[in-house]
This record gives structure tokens, sequence and C-alpha cells, in this order.
């Protein structure tokens, strides 16, 4: 039960919210979850819609990981093909699981976005979208001018940067458990 304070009304309720969906056992959950439903509640009083933001972890055991949304670090052995992530924000676990649910190495895509958002001068975050799957060129979105532009990036860059991962053993080392692997992440390494 997650206890639910309006923030528009201050009405309050208990919420029936799964603190953990294993999309193996509760396939039904995952498109809610990936468009983002699955995180909203539409206050009963006053009709506002809130994004609710709670402990909350998602696991896909036949891809083999699982995405952790919390503030607080959280320490967790997995078995050692399993992956492990941490994050913060809810936006920010959509793009884990996309990345993740594609078979990509996120260390590798957190890397291509450094190197393109510096290549590019581009100063806002870039979020992964999606990968196609002919040319297996990634697509990412990010906000410029008022507008959410997509901008596509050579299947090549991945392929160097999961190249890069694997000679730099810091890479894995750090990202054991549950790791949060982010732009700050990848940035520490580049100093």
């Amino acid at each position: 039960m997650l206890d639910f304070t309006c923030p528009s009304c201050n009405h309050c309720e208990s919420l029936d919210i799964p603190a953990l969906v294993n999309v193996r056992t509760n396939p039904e959950l995952k498109e809610s979850i990936m468009d983002g439903s699955f995180f909203l509640h539409e206050c009963p009083a006053c009709g506002a819609s809130v994004l609710l933001k709670f402990p909350f972890s998602y696991v896909d055991p036949d891809k083999r990981f699982l995405v952790r949304l919390s503030g607080e670090e959280t320490r967790l052995s997995l078995d050692d093909d399993f992956v492990g992530r941490r994050v913060v924000e809810v936006g920010d676990l959509l793009e884990k699981v996309r990345i993740l649910d594609a078979e990509l190495d996120d260390i590798a895509v957190e890397l291509v976005k450094y190197v393109t958002s510096n290549d590019m001068n581009i100063h806002t975050r870039l979020w992964f979208s999606k990968q196609d799957p002919v040319d297996g060129n990634l697509t990412f979105a990010y906000a410029a001018d008022g507008e959410l532009k997509a901008l596509s990036v050579g299947a090549g860059v991945y392929e160097n940067c999961c190249g890069i991962v694997a000679r730099t053993p810091e890479f894995k080392e750090k990202s054991t458990g549950l790791a949060l692997v982010d732009d700050r992440w990848i940035d520490s390494f580049m100093r």
C-alpha cells in the first residue's frame, strides 16, 4: 500500500500499487509502466493528475535485468549475468528499461550520449528512444528551442562505444549491484 496525499487538495488515501513488477509473471503491467500511466494517479476528490514517485522495482528475469526506482542507494547482490540499475526519476526508469529491453549495453548507450552531446554541442539531455531493427541506428530525443527533436546516431558509434566499455574494466567494476549509471556516472570517468 502506498499512502497518497494529493498536492492540490490534500485528500489522503491508500493506493494498492505493487512495489515490484516481474514482467514474466505480470506481463499485462509492462505497457502501463512503459507508457507512464502506471505512475499516474487521478485524485478522486479534485481530479488532479499526479505523478507518483515511490520505491519501485522492474524485473525482467528473461532478459536478466532489474531496474530500481529509488532516491536512496540500495545494496543488492545479483548474479554475474544479471544487470542491476538504480534510477532516481520515473523518466529515467522508462529510458533504462527501453535500453535493457532492447538488449543494449546501457553503459555503451550512456557513452554514445556523452560523445554525441559533446560532438554536436548539445547542452541538454539526450533520451534513448529506440534502436532501428534494420540498420541498428539509435534514436535519441532531446529538447531544443521549445521543441522535442529526434537525433539518429549510427550503429557504428554504438559499436565503438561497446568496444571502449569492453577495453575499460573500470566501467564494469563500478557498475555492479544496483549502480546508478547515467550521464553524471559516465562524466566521472571522463575527467
